[in-house]
């Protein structure tokens, strides 16, 4: 990452092997079969059930860096340490296999003490990123965030398409169900922040680019995207940033209008009996001055 890279995902060749055909590859195999998201970071893995994430596991030279959240509860075998907030553990490459094992038989216990902390939104989150894998809207990343920028943490980035082929980059701001207007007017103007951050002038930041990029190939090296994105090019889509609420009732706000100056906010309604994230044709721009429909 060069010293203007804000932003950075991809694992190394070796991590990504340990867990494609390596000791790490029951990991792989346990969060397929539990529905649960497993995410790729900057040389490190989280693994979600809902808001919280269950696991973070760090490359290191000679194994990995164990990271769990003391709130769950986690054994002294998988975590013996405390380092603020969480849980720790490092382990060695003759190691991997028996803490995998002892992870994995552990992990219904932790799913059951993190669900203590879930919340809605967190869930809608996690829901939204396991049913949009593919069709018309690919999500790649959750809680994207650049390198020492406030206020530039976005719910999700996702890939809309259209013919099988990609056509935008989308900035989405997720709100929970019963979201008020005004709650919606804050959304839109953290949409605007965001595209002023990941998109000045238009286009999309190059380090977001080559990381979406990285993050499309390795999730189908893994299996958990099909390979409609690799070897894509991101880096000249257009950005879009989009509103969205999940809601038994999506159209809810479907005949807001605003007056935008350009402005370029959209709001999606996603159903919640689907958690699919609506195509573009679906989507209707948003700005600041609402009016009655």
């Amino acid at each position: 990452m060069s010293t203007t890279d804000l932003f950075s995902r991809g694992l190394s060749d070796a991590f990504l092997e340990a867990l494609k055909d390596g000791p790490l590859r029951p990991l792989l195999d346990t969060a397929a079969q539990e529905n649960l998201d497993l995410e790729i970071r900057d040389d490190y893995i989280n693994i979600y059930d809902g808001r919280g994430a269950l696991l973070k596991l760090s490359n290191r030279k000679a194994g990995y860096k164990v990271e769990i959240h003391h709130k769950y509860k986690p054994s002294e075998e998988i975590a013996p340490k405390q380092t603020g907030s969480y849980r720790v553990n490092t382990i060695k490459a003759n190691e991997v296999e028996a803490w995998v094992k002892g992870f994995i038989e552990a992990l219904p216990e932790l799913q059951r003490n993190a669900r203590d902390f879930d919340k809605d939104e967190g869930r809608d989150e996690y829901e939204i990123c396991m049913a949009n894998r593919s069709g018309g809207m690919i999500v790649l990343d959750r809680q994207a965030q650049l390198k020492g920028t406030l206020k530039s943490k976005v719910d999700l980035l996702a890939i809309a398409m259209s013919e099988g082929k990609p056509q935008a980059v989308v900035i989405v701001e997720l709100k929970k169900e019963g979201v008020t207007l005004l709650e919606l007017m804050k959304g839109v103007s953290q949409s605007i922040g965001y595209s002023d951050m990941y998109a000045p002038e238009g286009k999309l930041r190059p380090d977001v680019a080559t990381s979406l990029q990285k993050i499309a190939t390795q999730k189908h090296a893994l299996g958990i995207l099909d390979d409609t994105l690799v070897g894509a090019d991101f880096s000249n889509l257009p950005v879009r940033c989009v509103v969205a609420v999940r809601s038994k009732a999506p159209s809810e706000f479907a005949e807001l209008r605003m007056l935008s100056e350009g402005t370029d906010v959209w709001y999606a309604g996603i159903d919640t009996t689907t958690s699919l994230m609506p195509v573009p044709e679906r989507w209707h721009l948003i700005t600041e001055q609402p009016t009655a429909s």
